[in-house]
């Protein structure tokens, strides 16, 4: 089948499993708002299953994992954590530097803050060090203690993907795992993404 072959934008490997939760459920949440005369319902059936599912292994996987250790921040956490942070090391940032020195500016916002605010995977201990860097060479002309919190960042989130690695071989095989789980919500969302394209072009052919 051609559905097969077409590319899934909805599979977003680079997000933790607590941003692609956040995403399905933004998601759902249009389907809902948007069904006023019903015709969405089948798309909501049949989605709804597949967010509960992976969402409860979420949740019961957050539950393992409090239970078994002191609590810690997961990979999710920190980088959430940390943009929230980045909002204000951006406005210090921007007001002492980008005008008076944008050389100095660019060091820790080569990109403008977007960047830090698509946190991935593959990026993350880039930008974690590179602002732990900026704010421990610049810490006499930013707030005091910005450049421990930053470091804290950067360590926390090493030691977190440290742990993780080493239990990656843990994860159980069959229908109750994750990465399964994962894939029947991504897949899914494609199924009513170009469910809801033939709908929209049938309805532009009748006028």
């Amino acid at each position: 089948m051609i559905f097969e072959y077409l590319e899934n934008p909805f599979q977003l490997k680079r997000l933790g499993s607590l941003k692609f939760n956040n995403f399905v459920k933004k998601h759902f949440s249009y389907l809902q708002s948007n069904n006023t005369d019903g015709s969405l319902t089948p798309f909501i059936n049949s989605l709804e299953p597949k967010i509960t599912a992976f969402e409860t292994w979420l949740n019961k996987k957050d539950a393992d994992r409090n239970a078994s250790v002191a609590k810690t921040d997961s990979l999710d956490e920190i980088e959430n954590n940390f943009e929230d942070f980045m909002d204000d090391v951006w406005k210090e940032v921007s007001y002492k530097f980008d005008k008076k020195n944008p050389e100095i500016f660019a060091k820790c916002f080569p990109n403008g803050k977007s960047e830090y605010n698509n946190i991935t995977r593959s990026n993350a201990v880039v930008l974690f060090t590179r602002v732990a860097d900026f704010c421990a060479i610049y810490k006499a002309e930013l707030p005091a203690g910005m450049d421990n919190e930053a470091k804290n960042f950067l360590d926390s989130y090493k030691l977190k993907r440290g742990e993780q690695q080493d239990t990656i071989g843990d994860v159980k095989d069959g229908s109750e795992d994750g990465t399964e789980l994962r894939n029947g919500v991504a897949k899914k969302m494609k199924t009513v993404f170009l469910n809801l394209l033939i709908k929209m072009k049938t309805m532009k052919t009748k006028f």
